[in-house]
């Protein structure tokens, strides 16, 4: 399973600067089958397809309107691109 952490803090894979989001805000799960569970830690909750979460875990089917803590719009996209860039490293040939 990959964890994708979203935050204030600079640990996270996905860094959100912004006062209202929490240090360890939210964590994006991504099991071997593709699916997609967004788990809200946050003292601030989120909103996704205007429905709260807050301290609790939300199915997403890859389209939905996250706002974490109602101000800072999230693109998923962007967030699991930005992730993947970190894991997967670019391979440097050898030197003869």
């Amino acid at each position: 399973m990959n964890i994708i952490r979203i935050g204030r803090d600079e640990s996270n894979h996905y860094l959100v600067k912004h006062p209202s989001v929490s240090r360890f805000h939210s964590e994006i799960h991504i099991d071997s089958n593709g699916t997609i569970v967004y788990v809200d830690h946050s003292a601030n909750g989120t909103m996704i397809n205007g429905i709260m979460v807050h301290n609790a875990q939300y199915n997403l089917m890859g389209y939905e309107t996250i706002y974490l803590a109602n101000m800072v719009a999230l693109n998923l996209s962007e967030v699991m691109g930005s992730f993947m860039q970190r894991i997967i490293l670019p391979v440097s040939p050898s030197k003869a």
